[in-house]
């Protein structure tokens, strides 16, 4: 019997968690196939929308932490002065009010304009509809990663087993430990590390995805960078469900 092959695409904005999500489904898919042998899965990690996927998985983030994560990943692009180096537990405002007020309002613009743009695009996405396409919010995920995971394995419709939760929590610590065991660097790793790599798709020019947090902007941000920011994706927080936060700032 020949199987069925079911394609996936896995995408975001960037800073979004997509590499997060992308090893979770990747390991659900892995775990899948000792279960059952009626299809295969094709995986594809992309934060530009291609066509011709049955699933398309996209990543959702409050875009002030995806500011924040930014910011923590590309100090030297973020901030105005050459100057600014950020040390390791750097919080923003609390710790260090006049480095935080010294950020680049041009740069993070840049990046939220670039990200409400890919949105948009994606939602035109000629082959996207609702029934193939799951929003997967970064703030579910963090609040509730059980539950969230189980929403993934429904929306795929894998084998029932993986409703299991000593399997979930295991999936889940997998994939959120994958940060540890990055490479140093992405110019001098070795063959077997650059196999992992393309495997989990977590280091690209020497910058592997960070720890991230939910509502990190509130303790990072000053209250004027908070207010620039809110107003200029304002659409974005009401259409994406952060109306709430919205309303409380």
């Amino acid at each position: 019997m020949t199987k069925n092959e079911i394609s996936i695409q896995v995408g975001g904005m960037s800073q979004s968690g997509s590499t997060l999500l992308y090893n979770i489904v990747r390991l659900l898919l892995d775990m899948s196939s000792v279960h059952s042998s009626d299809c295969t899965h094709r995986i594809h990690k992309e934060h530009c929308r291609e066509p011709h996927f049955d699933y398309y998985l996209v990543a959702v983030r409050d875009l002030r932490d995806v500011a924040v994560s930014w910011i923590l990943k590309n100090p030297k692009m973020a901030f105005l002065s050459s100057d600014v180096s950020l040390e390791p537990g750097f919080e923003g405002n609390s710790d260090a009010p006049d480095c935080a007020q010294s950020l680049d309002m041009g740069e993070i613009s840049l990046l939220v304009t670039k990200n409400i743009m890919w949105l948009e695009n994606f939602e035109k996405h000629p082959e996207r509809t609702a029934k193939n396409t799951f929003f997967w919010r970064y703030e579910g995920y963090k609040a509730n990663p059980i539950k969230s995971t189980q929403a993934l394995v429904t929306f795929l419709n894998l084998p029932r087993e993986l409703y299991s939760l000593q399997i979930l929590e295991k999936i889940i610590n997998e994939a959120e430990g994958l940060i540890d065991k990055a490479p140093a660097k992405f110019e001098e790793m070795t063959p077997e590390e650059a196999a992992w790599n393309a495997k989990t798709k977590l280091l690209a020019n020497n910058r592997t995805t960070n720890r991230g947090r939910s509502g990190h902007w509130e303790e990072f941000l000053p209250p004027r960078i908070i207010g620039i920011l809110t107003i200029l994706m304002a659409g974005f927080l009401m259409k994406y469900g952060y109306a709430s936060v919205l309303e409380n700032k």
